[in-house]
């Protein structure tokens, strides 16, 4: 049976007059409730992440003056970034309650939901920006392959935004395939199709910047033509979903224009993609509260496999000619590492 990891941890992370705020779950429990689904899931306990497995991803200065700072009572991190006293367990409870989905996956359980924040797919190894202390997806990779004994990790990452501290962190390394799906030009500046990777992880990182208007029909295009065939080829033992859902219609974030219903059928094609037992979405962006309740549930409803109940429609979308440049393009940079 799915699983949906969530702990009143991740409410304390409480910064004053701040987009990523404890409201965000709450309208998500809320629309969950709702639609009869939040008591269709497993609710297994949510652990904290220990040191030694921050430590797998995160220095340890970093995670020092980290905790140091929120002790002291927190303030600005970044110009972008703020936390709080109670921030630092927050975000050791986000990045445990992944690792709790991976485990949960090897014995027997269905795919997991995480419902956590604060979000983790901009933060380095060293660095916290974007609203990110901890970068959860990265942590639950190291995790994977140090405790689970996995091998071939896959993150896809559907946020908005570009997730370049995932990307920084695995950008070397083959054993993980970072594909990243944001709008661009948009924060942070990052992920352009000629970032591929460095060394032994040349051709691991795929960045498809898309642009605005994109909607539900550009990204399940990608999906179709790029992300599918690299997966088959790759044969991850675990897919592992940074699920920022910024890209929503009604977020004031960015202008992709997705809807509930893209988001549905994204996470059927990875089910089928993965199995029951090798998929693992976790909560980054999402900040129009009905936007974001509306994705989660219809995901949710995917994950259970339920018909789709939520309705909502783009008030426009344009997959036209500037995606199929891009999407060409970005074959023909690939050509030499996949078959695409």
């Amino acid at each position: 049976m799915p699983s949906i990891f969530f702990h009143n941890d991740f409410l304390a992370h409480e910064p004053r007059n701040y987009p990523e705020a404890p409201e965000r779950l709450a309208a998500v429990r809320a629309q969950l409730v709702e639609k009869g689904l939040w008591e269709a899931f497993d609710h297994p306990p949510v652990p904290l992440a220990t040191l030694e497995d921050l430590l797998r991803v995160h220095q340890p200065r970093y995670l020092n003056d980290l905790q140091a700072f929120c002790g002291r009572g927190g303030g600005h991190l970044a110009i972008d970034t703020l936390v709080n006293a109670d921030s630092y367990r927050a975000a050791c409870r986000a990045a445990g309650a992944v690792q709790a989905a991976i485990k949960a996956l090897s014995s027997g359980s269905g795919p997991g939901l995480v419902l956590a924040r604060p979000p983790g797919h901009h933060a380095g190894s060293r660095l916290a920006m974007g609203f990110c202390l901890i970068n959860n997806v990265a942590v639950g990779a190291r995790y994977a392959q140090s405790e689970a004994g996995l091998r071939r990790i896959a993150i896809v990452d559907w946020d908005l935004h570009h997730g370049n501290g995932t990307e920084s962190i695995f950008y070397d390394d083959p054993s993980v395939l970072y594909i990243s799906l944001h709008e661009s030009p948009a924060y942070p500046g990052t992920g352009w199709l000629s970032d591929i990777g460095v060394g032994q992880g040349e051709g691991y990182t795929v960045n498809i910047p898309l642009p605005s208007g994109t909607g539900d029909r550009g990204i399940l295009k990608a999906f179709a033509t790029l992300i599918r065939p690299m997966l088959q080829q790759f044969q991850p033992e675990l897919i592992l979903v940074s699920a920022g859902f910024d890209g929503h219609h009604l977020d004031f974030m960015g202008s992709l224009n997705f809807t509930a219903r893209g988001y549905y059928q994204l996470t059927r094609q990875l089910m089928e993609l993965a199995g029951p037992q090798r998929l693992v979405l976790v909560l980054e962006g999402g900040y129009h509260l009905t936007g974001l309740a509306q994705s989660v549930a219809a995901v949710g409803q995917a994950l259970l496999g339920r018909e789709l109940t939520v309705s909502d429609q783009a008030p426009w979308e344009d997959a036209g000619a500037q995606l199929g440049q891009r999407l060409d393009d970005l074959r023909q940079i690939l050509s030499p590492y996949w078959s695409l």
